[in-house]
């Protein structure tokens, strides 16, 4: 009985030894808290001046399955000034799940940031042997903020 005793107090001696550790190393210090401070200070300055959007429709020829769409849109979001990128496509054939699908992409993005052309690279720029991606403006426009 007192082994199980020593035992539980070594374990719970250990659990508060890591609690504490943990406390001081996770905290937020006060130079952290300052920083943190700045930053959400500069936000705050930026976020005065209205950013201008703009946002293209593109025609996506090539794409077959939703795999298809999630690699189009998250090579799309990893464009600096790409704020939003919604991929949609329809199966030409209702019974062939490989057919090929009419996709579309709208996209938004930071004015003066990327270009139509840089977009369509990065989409056309995902095909590989298999599928090959080919994409084309059907509009464009400003967003009025």
């Amino acid at each position: 009985m007192k082994k199980k005793t020593k035992n539980l107090r070594l374990i719970l001696g250990i659990v508060a030894f890591l609690g504490i550790v943990s406390v001081l190393v996770f905290s937020p210090t006060a130079s952290h808290s300052k920083a943190i401070a700045s930053e959400s200070h500069a936000e705050t300055e930026q976020a005065e001046e209205p950013l201008q959007h703009e946002q293209v429709l593109l025609k996506v020829d090539g794409m077959t399955c939703f795999t298809c769409r999630w690699d189009i849109k998250r090579k799309l979001m990893k464009v600096p000034g790409v704020t939003s990128a919604q991929i949609t496509s329809k199966q030409l054939t209702w019974w062939n799940p490989f057919s090929k699908s009419e996709g579309k992409a709208l996209i938004i993005y930071e004015a003066g940031t990327v270009t139509t052309d840089q977009l369509i690279e990065v989409i056309e720029g995902e095909s590989d042997a298999v599928y090959t991606y080919k994409a084309s403006v059907l509009s464009e426009s400003f967003i009025e903020e």
